[in-house]
């Protein structure tokens, strides 16, 4: 129906892929830097972005 949408073909494995270098990226900075400041604000705010988030969708 769309023109772009003809251009990129999202496949399973193309999303799979995605999503195995997503978590791994997640996994590595996880192990490499535990005290960064986005991984800070992220833990300390979790229920209120949890909850956010859920209002959201």
């Amino acid at each position: 129906m769309l023109p772009e949408a003809a251009d990129v073909a999202v496949t399973p494995i193309y999303v799979r892929r995605l999503l195995r270098k997503l978590l791994a990226k997640i996994a590595d900075l996880e192990e490499q830097d535990v005290s960064s400041p986005l991984l800070d604000d992220h833990s300390s705010q979790s229920p209120r972005q949890g909850n956010s988030s859920r209002k959201r969708l």
